[in-house]
């Protein structure tokens, strides 16, 4: 083997390692975010000087094979930045907090769209990686929640932060295909037990909404997957008996906890309803109905407070911070971004639902990748995204996602 084949080699496993990295780091590990960016563009400004020309075909192959969605994408960029640069509030750093938020999600994009090569054992390896990335999400909620409740709190046990449902939406489903996909025994039962924990952490977060979207997720997950499951004896029984132990627990904590007692006896909507009722409006009879305030929450509670003349009620307020009302963004998604992006952000659901069906032409074309990304957007973008307004910036990453798990088809998968 050449010296320029062994350094090729060394930084094709240098950008996969930072791409593993990365999508292994989502939950509050920007720092290991921040290596694994610089690792993979480094590495992939190297690599243009051994075989520029692999890279280039790499790209334009991925440019050619997924035109439609990466032209959505960049026109929905573009209308977040154009927007964003005449935000509502002039003094308000709009655009630069845009480009701080979706950075990561450009600099992810490109490096794929270089790297990847339609190799199935990296779609695999991606697949797997991703599976266990709710373990992170874990080990960090349960640490801070421990920490949170006996050195601030000390009234309420342990509750799990709400954003962790999130992750679970977003998660889960491929915790439940590596468990289904996965040959490996051990890597089975890291994965039920992930499951599991997950699931103990998902009813902590007193989310209603995203308890609705992962009991759908995992319906459509067995009705899609059900030719592809069997059963092996002794992870079944494991996993009942870890289910004995972890269920009752997991009960006992909700016992012991008032909050989420509240609101799993809660039957209401929050007052969503006021908050559609009241804040349209004041869009619609804004200058802004048409293009919306651009990016960022201060942005939008500034735009909220300046409009709302008649001080009438607007729903949930949150906190109170130096006079200024900090009110809750609770709006359906796909209505949330249009205040935002006004109407074209129309482009947004577009996306979502385009995506949705991209993934399961090819789930049903063989790719079982596709069948969990397909999952996460319904249980992200749609169940959970009735209640309340959720981050654009992972729909950036599942495009992403779906480009590294569409592998080419061969003979020997």
């Amino acid at each position: 083997m050449s010296k320029k084949v062994k350094i090729i080699n060394i930084l094709d496993s240098l950008i996969l390692a930072s791409i593993i990295i990365f999508i292994f780091s989502f939950f509050k590990v920007n720092f290991m975010k921040n290596i694994s960016c610089v690792v993979g563009s480094v590495s992939l400004i190297v690599y243009f000087f051994y075989d520029k020309k692999k890279l280039l075909n790499n790209f334009l192959s991925n440019i050619k094979n997924h035109k439609k969605i990466l032209i959505l994408t960049l026109l929905f960029y573009l209308i977040i930045f154009i927007i964003s640069l005449f935000p509502f509030e002039p003094n308000y750093p709009s655009f630069k907090l845009a480009f701080k938020e979706f950075k990561k999600s450009i600099i992810f994009l490109i490096i794929s769209l270089f790297y990847f090569d339609g190799d199935f054992k990296k779609s695999k390896i991606i697949f797997y990686t991703i599976s266990i990335t709710l373990l992170d999400a874990i080990v960090v909620n349960i640490y801070e929640s421990f920490k949170e409740n006996l050195i601030l709190n000390g009234k309420d046990f342990i509750l799990i932060y709400r954003k962790f449902s999130n992750y679970m939406e977003l998660f889960f489903a491929f915790s439940l295909a590596g468990i289904i996909y996965s040959k490996n025994k051990i890597f089975k039962f890291l994965l039920i037990i992930i499951s599991l924990f997950g699931l103990i952490c998902e009813l902590l977060t007193g989310a209603r909404g995203s308890y609705l979207a992962i009991f759908i997720s995992i319906f459509l997950f067995i009705f899609f997957a059900r030719k592809d499951i069997k059963f092996n004896k002794k992870l079944l029984k494991i996993f009942a008996l870890l289910s004995i132990l972890l269920i009752p627990a997991g009960a006992l904590l909700v016992y012991n906890s008032k909050h989420l007692k509240f609101k799993l006896s809660q039957f209401d909507s929050s007052r969503r309803d006021v908050i559609l009722s009241t804040r349209l409006p004041l869009l619609f009879n804004s200058s802004r109905a048409l293009i919306g305030i651009g990016y960022g929450f201060e942005n939008y509670t500034y735009f909220l407070n300046k409009m709302n003349t008649k001080n009438i009620d607007l729903g949930p307020k949150g906190v109170l911070i130096e006079g200024k009302r900090f009110y809750s963004h609770d709006e359906p998604t796909f209505i949330a971004q249009f205040f935002h992006y006004g109407i074209f952000s129309l482009i947004y659901p577009v996306i979502v639902f385009y995506m949705i069906y991209l993934c399961f032409i090819k789930f049903n074309s063989g790719n079982f990748f596709m069948l969990p990304l397909a999952l996460s957007m319904i249980s992200y973008f749609i169940i959970r995204g009735l209640f309340e307004k959720q981050s654009l910036v992972y729909l950036f990453y599942l495009i992403t996602f779906y480009i590294l798990l569409d592998y080419k088809k061969e003979k020997d998968e």
